[in-house]
């Protein structure tokens, strides 16, 4: 009976484990779902004018922020990770794309925090 209850007991620990991993399907990288929705920074270098910068996800609206001398920061929430690139908008103009694969692959980012990616408008 103790086998039986030692058994049932691992098995449930092994499959509430595995549902707090989710796998990244644009990187290949597993990270816990707890951490799948929270906001998180992202800054860098820009070659652009002052203003405001927004980053969207198949036309969804992931991310905004400030630029000033040359330096942007911005928060990108909860749906970022969802979107294979992110265009970016400098004052409602198109800049770029970033890809979020590239993001967490440099960065090895998989929760809350700052990420670091300098950026260049074409």
């Amino acid at each position: 009976m103790e086998k039986i209850a030692l058994s049932l007991f691992v098995l449930i620990a092994v499959v509430a484990f595995v549902g707090l991993l989710k796998l990244d399907t644009g990187t290949g990288n597993a990270y816990y779902t707890s951490y799948q929705y929270l906001t998180v920074q992202i800054s860098g270098a820009i070659n652009a004018p002052n203003g405001y910068i927004e980053g969207y996800g198949d036309d969804v609206l992931v991310g905004r922020g400030e630029i000033a001398n040359g330096q942007y920061q911005m928060t990108l929430s909860s749906g970022w990770r969802d979107h294979l690139k992110l265009d970016v908008f400098v004052n409602g103009e198109s800049c770029t794309s970033v890809a979020v694969p590239i993001i967490l692959n440099t960065q090895k980012i998989h929760y809350q925090g700052n990420i670091v990616v300098d950026l260049e408008c074409s």
